[in-house]
């Protein structure tokens, strides 16, 4: 019986015969059974050991066991119903913000669950559940952002760049958000590989970003090798003399890696671009920044 019970297409009066088995193991490879009767499936359903309940809860599609299942006494049992992918949406829409994070964060990926149902998850929740946003991918459309973005914590905002699949509406919203560390994030998500290239869009963000009121957002994106010459003039004027300084160095540091390289024109245009800079550098009103343009190469 213990080898037949892993048997998924076992009849269903032998399934009848071998659900009185001692063991749970034989219990819970029955539960996977296709063709078990509905009758077996309920006693299941109630049974003492967890680990019955689990292998039905991971496998079964009969809506009347899984409504059964939603109010399991343990987390575990209800946690792999929700993430089974043959739970349709009106037992999924049983799940609020009573149930325990790990049932909501499975509720929220579960490929079922439509816009409505996570818009509910999401809002007037803790931060912790919020992390299951920064794994949504394509999932994250424009339309779920800006109807929840009030309901975002700070905390999440400020970690969006992590986000696969950033739409690029939402990292222009972001860019002009209240919060300096909103923005620092965007101004990393530049770096990514997925933002590295120089786009209109992109651009548009670094110029804009290059004149950001916060001087720790100016210092993030000082060292972005697509400013044009007129933004990284905006920055060797900048009232810090630290993101001066740091500008400073990325400049030098372009003529420093285009010096040798073998491409015809290629640092010369760099040189008609940017020299005039060179003489706004040698002016700075901070000795720090001169010295450590006179000590350059």
């Amino acid at each position: 019986a213990e080898h037949l019970a892993h048997c998924r297409f076992l009849p269903a009066d032998l399934v009848q015969r071998f659900s009185k088995a001692a063991n749970p193991q034989t219990r819970s490879a029955l539960a996977r059974c296709i063709l078990a009767p509905l009758s077996v499936l309920e006693r299941f359903a109630e049974d003492d050991d967890d680990s019955v309940r689990l292998s039905l809860a991971k496998h079964c599609s009969v809506i009347a066991i899984q409504e059964r299942l939603v109010r399991d006494r343990s987390e575990v049992v209800r946690k792999t119903l929700v993430e089974n992918h043959a739970l349709p949406l009106e037992i999924l829409n049983r799940i609020d913000h009573s149930e325990t994070l790990g049932v909501r964060r499975a509720a929220f990926r579960n490929q079922n669950a439509d816009v409505a149902l996570r818009s509910r998850l999401i809002q007037r929740c803790d931060p912790d559940f919020q992390q299951v946003i920064l794994g949504m991918g394509k999932q994250l459309t424009p339309q779920f952002y800006f109807s929840n973005k009030d309901y975002f914590h700070p905390e999440i905002l400020a970690r969006f760049n992590e986000a696969n699949g950033l739409h690029p509406s939402i990292l222009d919203d972001l860019s002009r958000d209240s919060s300096p560390r909103v923005r620092i994030g965007v101004v990393k998500r530049l770096r990514r590989s997925d933002c590295r290239r120089s786009t209109p869009r992109n651009l548009e963000l670094v110029y804009r970003l290059a004149r950001d009121a916060s001087s720790d957002v100016r210092l993030e994106i000082c060292t972005d090798p697509r400013l044009n010459a007129e933004s990284s003039a905006a920055l060797l004027s900048d009232p810090s003399a630290v993101v001066r300084k740091k500008t400073m160095r990325a400049i030098l540091g372009e003529f420093t890696t285009f010096r040798d390289r073998r491409y015809l024109g290629c640092y010369t245009a760099l040189y008609r671009a940017k020299a005039p800079l060179l003489v706004k550098m040698a002016t700075d009103p901070d000795h720090a920044v001169r010295i450590a343009l006179a000590a350059s190469q």
